[in-house]
């Protein structure tokens, strides 16, 4: 099997990488965090590089992460007649920024770039699927979302 990196965040090879996770699936039957983890710890391991091991810069970076995550977690309702709208996400991601959604798509620079995500976010999620038959009527809509926007 022929590895590659779908976005290049490290400095090993992306074969070497594929072969280890291979390796560590077949060690512990599975492949979790956890497992991939331990088995980078020694200093020698193919994957110890890829990790940040210096425990104080690991725990900042852990609390930006949950950080994140609390963002993107917090949702607005609209509240009209007594009826209560699908959560929308509050905050969404622009210009490596979070910025408040109701701003978003009141400003057509940020709008735009949301859309362009949008349709990242449809290619990538058809190319995840792209092997599950009963999702042929949805890879066409997303083609017919895609072409349009061409």
């Amino acid at each position: 099997m022929i590895y590659q990196w779908k976005l290049p965040l490290y400095k090993i090879d992306a074969q070497a990488a594929g072969e280890e996770l291979e390796r560590i699936t077949q060690t512990h039957n599975s492949l979790t965090p956890d497992a991939v983890v331990d088995e980078s710890r020694s200093e020698d391991a193919v994957l110890h590089n890829c990790f940040e091991w210096d425990d104080q810069n690991a725990a900042e970076r852990y609390r930006e992460v949950q950080a994140q995550e609390l963002i993107r977690n917090i949702v607005t309702v609209t509240v009209n007649d007594e009826e209560i709208t699908e959560p929308v996400r509050a905050f969404v991601s622009i210009q490596n920024d979070y910025k408040p959604v109701n701003v978003v798509v009141r400003t057509k620079e940020y709008s735009d770039e949301m859309y362009r995500k949008a349709l990242r976010d449809l290619q990538a999620y058809k190319r995840k699927y792209a092997g599950l038959e009963q999702l042929a009527e949805v890879f066409k809509a997303i083609d017919s979302a895609l072409g349009e926007a061409s």
